[in-house]
């Protein structure tokens, strides 16, 4: 990893950048993501077995976003953690925080309060939302 970052130091800024491009995302969706401004993301919940749903309902549409429950989390704060990284693209980044954020709004509709779109899948891939083919 440090190699990694030797020979490309413009990765920290592109991940950086999408942290933002997240958030952003995320936030248009009508979802809140705290006060992170780091590349891991939260997506409180409360409840979790909703964020169990929410997490499987996303994952059963190419998106990886984990759910955190106690006692990882106080009780009532279960959520999503999303995690960016540098090789997803801003393509990549809109249409996940679509996924997740019909997630939510189907199990826990009160955290997300925009109606729902279909944004088409990017470049008409059909693997998990990971960014680990670009990585690699």
């Amino acid at each position: 990893a440090l190699e990694l970052l030797h020979e490309q130091p413009g990765r920290v800024d592109k991940l950086h950048r999408n942290a933002t491009a997240m958030r952003d995302a995320l936030s248009a969706e009508g979802l809140e993501t705290g006060l992170s401004e780091t590349q891991i993301l939260p997506v409180v919940i409360g409840d979790p077995h909703a964020a169990m749903e929410a997490c499987e309902r996303a994952l059963g549409q190419g998106v990886f976003c984990q759910a955190i429950r106690p006692p990882t989390v106080a009780e009532g704060s279960s959520r999503l953690r999303i995690a960016v990284m540098a090789s997803h693209t801003r393509s990549e980044l809109r249409w996940a925080a679509g996924v997740i954020a019909r997630s939510v709004r189907a199990v826990a509709p009160e955290r997300a309060e925009r109606p729902d779109a279909e944004p088409s899948r990017p470049r008409g891939e059909s693997r998990v939302f990971d960014g680990l083919a670009e990585a690699a």
